[in-house]
């Protein structure tokens, strides 16, 4: 069984280098040499690996699950990236299935924001381990251990507050579907979401 067509590959790519492309516009005067890298592991990890586990747990349940690139919101995303204001809107992951119970559907909706919660916990104990692991190596703070530091920070940063958000429960993001099936469950997860993006100091 192919989880991809060509048409749903291309429109993923796209979706990923405008969204990447619109934030390193909106950080043009900053060093690139961070801000490039940042963003790709950042988008690549918040959003594309958000929206495919989306599409994994409900093929899981049987449903016919694919991506499709939002052509308006992009373009938009590309006039507030130029405006010096970063709003991405790339698209989504569209599920078709007459028998998805309440529970399935919330767990398929919960699976992109915990699994920004993984890919945040994950980057965010690379990126104090890569600190650490000069240190012990007697490397020291140096200008290469620094830019990773930053650049997987960021990525953390970047999961944990794109989870936050769409744990917010308001049509469509995916904490209405959340809270509709387990209200237990969507605190659960919006309060440690929420506490990592807003309360754990950035770097």
């Amino acid at each position: 069984m192919a989880y991809f067509s060509k048409d749903e590959l291309v429109e993923l790519g796209a979706a990923m280098a405008i969204v990447i492309t619109a934030f390193v516009i909106v950080n043009v005067h900053s060093d690139l040499s961070l801000i490039v890298p940042a963003a790709v592991l950042g988008v690549g990890t918040a959003f594309i690996l958000h929206e495919l586990a989306h599409k994994f747990v409900a093929m899981r349940y049987g449903a016919a699950a694919r991506f499709v690139a939002w052509e308006s919101g992009l373009v938009l995303t590309l006039v507030f990236s130029l405006m010096g204001a970063l709003f991405a809107m790339p698209g989504a992951v569209y599920i078709f299935s007459p028998s998805l119970t309440r529970r399935q559907n919330g767990v398929i909706s919960l699976a992109g924001p915990f699994t920004n919660l993984v890919s945040g916990v994950l980057l965010f104990i690379a990126a104090y381990g890569i600190l650490v692991g000069s240190a012990v190596a007697g490397f020291g703070l140096t200008p290469l251990v620094m830019s990773l530091f930053v650049i997987a920070r960021f990525a953390a940063d970047l999961n944990f507050f794109l989870g936050a958000f769409n744990m917010i429960p308001v049509p469509p993001l995916d904490g209405s579907k959340v809270i509709a099936w387990n209200v237990f469950a969507w605190a659960g997860l919006s309060a440690v979401l929420v506490f990592l993006a807003f309360f754990i100091k950035p770097f």
